[in-house]
């Protein structure tokens, strides 16, 4: 097998090799003295198999930013032996992972000294269970910016709750924005009732277009250090059409149904749709500076009622 004891560095090494199938052997590697690791399979998309990464010590790698970003991966078997001593960021780690379900494989990672997993799980399209990431410590993370947001895809999430995100530990968390926005599925926030957000600057769409909040699931959170709400529950465009028996989504004037992960448009608008209407009554005692940017009311979306005036 190739000798790679002369590099440091394994930024981009198959950056956009889609035929890429095959690591077969790479669990003979010796990657202990590899301080970037930058993008290194990103954009692989017929990389399914990862298991070869078993035996690889990360310990001495800075920089993971879209190591597996865009791949084909369905689980994280292979990366169980993965540690971060040295690193300080997941940006984009997982990013556009179209097809990953199965997290188990990261679920006893120590990620004691990161600071930013920011765009982490971004346009995971497929992700729902969120359980294995239960035990993550997160007690040092600054920065979740996007972390599982779906941006910019006519395609949607499949996250329906945050149950297993109930632990971590966010005291140190400054930017919140985009966390989960564009889960339009999202219907359970219970999990994240008990976060310590009280350092939280930035809550930007941080919840925008997820459907059904029930914010008193917030009503305790810390707000005091919060300076930008904007749009923080942007377009809650789940709507209910009884003729159709289901829920549709509403946007820009279309009306669209959830059907095998992707919005597909209505030749003829349902008639009969009823706009949701959604209390913001229970987060009336949070101290901010100005928040009635963080809801949209934007005609033909759902319909915000009590909004707090705050200061």
């Amino acid at each position: 097998f190739a000798d790679f004891s002369h590099m440091t560095s394994f930024k981009k090494l198959f950056y956009g090799c889609s035929k890429l199938t095959n690591i077969e052997h790479f669990d003979e590697i010796d990657v202990s003295h590899i301080t970037n690791m930058n993008q290194m399979f990103y954009g692989c998309v017929s990389l399914v198999d990862i298991t070869p990464l078993k035996t690889w010590r990360t310990r001495s790698v800075t920089d993971f930013s879209g190591f597996l970003g865009g791949t084909g991966i369905v689980n994280t078997d292979g990366l169980q032996g993965f540690t971060f001593e040295s690193a300080y960021s997941l940006y984009e780690f997982f990013y556009g992972c179209d097809f990953l379900v199965d997290l188990n494989g990261i679920s006893g990672w120590k990620l004691k000294g990161i600071t930013e997993t920011a765009r982490m799980f971004m346009n995971c399209f497929s992700l729902k269970d969120l359980t294995p990431l239960k035990d993550l410590d997160m007690s040092t993370v600054s920065n979740v910016d996007s972390m599982f947001a779906i941006v910019g895809s006519s395609k949607c999430g499949k996250i329906t709750t945050l149950n297993g995100l109930q632990n971590w530990k966010m005291s140190n968390v400054r930017f919140f924005n985009r966390m989960f926005g564009g889960q339009d599925w999202l219907n359970d926030i219970s999990a994240i009732s008990g976060w310590d957000v009280s350092n939280g600057v930035n809550f930007e769409q941080m919840l925008n277009g997820v459907a059904c909040l029930t914010l008193g699931a917030l009503s305790g959170w810390n707000m005091a250090r919060a300076n930008v709400l904007t749009d923080m529950f942007y377009r809650s465009r789940k709507v209910y059409s009884e003729k159709l028996g289901k829920y549709v989504v509403s946007l820009g004037g279309y009306y669209f149904d959830y059907s095998d992960n992707e919005y597909v448009e209505y030749e003829v608008t349902p008639p009969d749709l009823e706009k949701l209407t959604q209390d913001a009554s229970a987060i009336s005692g949070w101290s901010v500076p100005s928040g009635r940017q963080a809801f949209d009311t934007t005609e033909g979306y759902a319909t915000w009622t009590n909004i707090p005036a705050w200061n």
